[in-house]
């Protein structure tokens, strides 16, 4: 039960005879031609390949690919096809696709060593250091004196070690990843990755910059490497090379918009505006109104709104007055505080494209935003459903009415939109964006994460995508992982604000203060007043967890006594002892904050924590109780309330909790789904079932919730309709990319007597839940129904592996069903 809230097929046709036959020799007919078929198709198959091999060969990749897909068409389960193809996309560039074909390889031969090594530094790349992990161990137990596996291994030492934050244990783990080059090491981008990062952290910029040459030879047109040595000429102080290295990565990717952005940011920040302009007018688009367009919006930006105002009426001169110079004169006058005279223009436009008989799209878009910022969102949002009544698939109007029922609190009407928006570009960053933030709001947290790392990918690292992600990675306990994301982001944006004040506060929470010293430093460096006040907390907060307790209060005494206190800051130097393990500083300054401001409610939120941390429950509760007669309707208190009966482990206490605040919040989504959880606990099943489908009713898309309730109606009823109910629930969670949703499928369908597509879904979740023994169990039974019994022995032979102790009854069962089993493998005879 998963507890947070968070192939293809051909057919042969028969032809019939043309004369009467029996039934025998109807089936012979039959048995021939099924024959004759697979021949056909395997000796096309085979030509495929040959043609894709000689394509190659011959340097044509494109050619070679559809040759490898048509032999895949043919027959979908051609290893050495998948495998070409996996290698050829791995080669071309195209890493994603990639990463698919060889998982649909190792999902056909789990112990294919090439295979697994590619997955292990494709995952690398992806920043996925536990399927990493999972893929670089399997390969280790394949083959533990490959040289391969080795450099994998010592670079995920090194990932494990800067988690750590210790400095002499990345220095060590840098040490051995630098031991091991070799000629195979040397093709590993994820080796170079480790090796520049180390240099950089270890001070020596130009050992990074050698390492970084090493790697370009190796992949001179990898983004990701061309983009980090921008940083690392700005860090050597070669400013003057700067603006030709992007110049050089423009001309490599002059599709890639952002690298021009990158270009001209790079001239604004050394003063150079005119090269940022003509950097913005020389574009390969120059001629199109949108490339115009751009132009003026970087004038109105940079030279202000007359010299914007200007080009555009040039440019409706000369060319009349299409409606987007209108649109875009009628935001700039808005901007400029010309409210009335702006929407009266954008009107205009919109009544002019509907006596032309067309769709004011444009307009309507723009009106839409006008009443927004003018603070009349009701009319907004009735322009934008005028605008999709017309104009259903309109990306930024699906956006903007999915962001405004996200204000809301309306996440299902809300991924309604954004799933049209996705029809029309599936890779938008915005729209996915988006999507982690519905399926957050649904309680999908895992769907969420996905959805953010794509949408981060898509951006190009921008700042406000990295910042989502990352707090998305530490709110589920992977702060290393929100680390690496904001340092990706920050070497394309390294003055960021917003990076670089995120970044401090997770060195923080991770006490890596060497970490956040150098980020304080970097903000002291861009001196702007907020960049300040930043790089004041941090040192502030580095000063209080690496010293006494009395600089904290003595910085407190001062602030009182120039009445310049304020709670906040107890609860927060409270907060932040707590964070590192001090509970005897934080009851200090707590004390100390509520005898000056007894009445504040976050300062006694922070005590009721405190007390949690030293285990003073009844103290946490009271506190809590106390709170929440004041503020009934706050959910998160009452959810640190149940927190505190749970720790007690008094189920009827808790459930006496999640009564009483569904009493004064009777919707709270996530209250209910504790009820739910509860009830489950207490052995209340249909209890639970019941709760579950109304949350169902109200969270359609929650995949946590689907999960939850197909797996207490296939397990806790025997009854054939309550199986058919969990099958329905269960059928979207087919593809899931968490293998427990996987596993509840899978089991379900294999219930229900179908055993091809659960066996699919099994060992899917078997791979990523290794050392799960149930998991393990459903994906040997699955596949032993499908006559895999070689795969079937694996997974049985895991669940006796894992098994707790000598009586394990799952294990018995794995025991009996190997014994059952033929010695070549197969489904034994009933």
């Amino acid at each position: 039960m998963f507890s947070g809230f968070a192939p293809r097929r051909f057919s042969i046709r028969a032809v019939a005879p043309s004369l009467p036959v029996s039934l025998k020799t109807a089936c012979l007919v039959l048995a021939v031609t099924a024959v004759s078929a697979c021949k056909d198709d395997a000796t096309t198959a085979a030509r495929h390949l040959e043609r894709a091999g000689t394509y190659l060969a011959e340097g044509d990749p494109a050619r070679a690919r559809l040759e490898y897909l048509n032999a895949l068409k043919l027959q979908p389960n051609n290893l050495p096809a998948r495998l070409g193809l996996a290698e050829l996309l791995s080669s071309s560039g195209e890493r994603d696709a990639a990463y698919a074909q060889f998982r649909r390889v190792v999902e056909q031969e789990p112990n294919h060593l090439a295979a697994l090594l590619e997955l292990s530094e494709l995952a690398m790349e992806r920043l996925e250091w536990a399927d990493a992990r999972g893929y670089t161990d399997r390969a280790a137990a394949l083959a533990p004196d490959d040289a391969g596996v080795a450099v994998r291994l010592a670079v995920l030492a090194y990932a494990d070690a800067s988690e750590t934050g210790d400095a002499e244990r990345i220095a060590a783990a840098h040490a051995d990843l630098l031991a091991l080059r070799s000629p195979e090491a040397v093709a590993l981008l994820p080796m170079h990755y480790a090796l520049i990062d180390g240099f950089v952290r270890q001070g020596v910029p130009e050992k990074a910059m050698q390492e970084m040459n090493v790697a370009l030879a190796q992949a001179p047109g990898d983004l990701r490497l061309l983009s980090v040595k921008t940083q690392l000429l700005h860090r050597l102080g070669r400013q003057d090379e700067i603006a030709g290295h992007i110049r050089q990565m423009i001309a490599l990717y002059p599709a890639n918009a952002g690298l021009r952005t990158m270009l001209a940011d790079w001239y604004l920040e050394t003063g150079d505006i005119d090269a940022a302009e003509a950097v913005t007018r020389d574009r390969p688009d120059a001629e199109t109104v949108e490339a115009r367009l751009a132009v003026v919006r970087f004038l109105a930006q940079h030279r202000g709104t007359e010299a914007a105002l200007a080009e555009l009426e040039q440019l409706i001169a000369e060319e009349g007055a299409p409606d987007d110079y209108r649109l875009l004169r009628a935001a700039i006058h808005f901007d400029a505080g010309q409210q009335d005279a702006a929407l009266a223009e954008a009107q205009e436009v919109a009544q002019a494209a509907r006596d032309r008989g067309e769709a004011p799209a444009g307009a309507l878009l723009l009106i839409a935003q006008m009443r927004d910022k003018a603070g009349d969102r009701a009319g907004a949002e009735e322009t934008l459903r005028a605008l999709l009544a017309d104009t259903p698939l309109h990306l930024e109007a699906n956006q903007l009415l999915a962001i405004y029922l996200l204000d809301r609190g309306q996440p299902e009407p809300a991924l309604r939109h954004l799933v049209a928006a996705q029809s029309v570009n599936s890779q938008q960053p915005q729209t996915l964006s988006l999507l982690s933030r519905a399926y957050a709001a649904s309680g999908d947290a895992v769907m969420a994460r996905q959805l953010q790392s794509e949408a981060f990918d898509a951006s190009g690292r921008a700042p406000d995508a990295a910042l989502r992600y990352a707090l998305l990675l530490a709110d589920a306990g992977s702060e290393s992982a929100a680390i690496d994301v904001l340092n990706a982001s920050l070497e394309r944006f390294p003055e960021d604000l917003g990076l670089l004040t995120t970044l401090g506060e997770q060195y923080r929470l991770t006490a890596q203060w060497e970490r956040a010293a150098s980020i304080e430093d970097r903000l002291r460096q861009i001196g702007s007043g907020e960049a300040l006040l930043v790089a004041e907390r941090i040192r502030f907060d580095r000063q209080v967890a690496q010293e006494d307790i009395e600089v904290a209060i003595g910085y407190l005494d001062q602030r009182w006594s120039e009445g310049r206190d304020s709670a906040a800051s107890y609860a927060a130097i409270t907060r932040a002892n707590l964070s590192s393990g001090h509970p005897d500083r934080a009851r200090r300054v707590l004390e100390l904050g509520l005898s000056r401001f007894p009445e504040d409610r976050n300062l006694r939120a922070a005590g009721a924590t405190l007390a949690m941390t030293e285990q003073k429950f009844d103290e946490a509760a009271a506190i809590l109780q106390d709170l929440l007669q004041d503020t009934p309707n706050n959910e998160p208190l009452w959810i640190d309330l149940l927190r505190v009966r749970q720790r007690q482990d008094d189920l009827v206490a808790a459930a006496d909790v999640i009564d009483a605040g569904l009493a004064a919040n009777p919707g709270a989504a996530l209250l209910r789904w504790e009820l739910a959880l509860n009830r489950e606990a207490r052995g209340d099943h249909d209890g639970a079932i019941e709760v579950y489908e109304a949350l169902l009713a109200d969270h359609p898309s929650s995949a946590p919730v689907r999960n939850n309730l197909a797996t207490l109606l296939s397990t806790a009823r025997e009854d054939s309709g309550s199986l058919a109910r969990a099958a329905e629930i269960a059928a979207p969670l087919a593809g899931s990319p968490v293998p427990h949703f996987l596993d509840t499928y899978g089991w379900i369908e294999f219930r229900r007597n179908a055993f091809a597509p659960a066996a699919e879904a099994l060992t899917a979740a078997a791979l990523q839940l290794r050392d799960n023994p149930k998991v393990q169990f459903h994906a040997a039974e699955a596949l032993a129904a499908t006559d895999r019994g070689d795969e079937a022995r694996q997974h049985y032979e895991a669940v006796i592996r894992l098994a707790v102790n000598d009586n394990d009854p799952l294990a018995a069962r794995a025991r009996a069903a190997l014994d059952a089993m033929p010695a070549d493998g197969t489904k034994a005879a009933n």
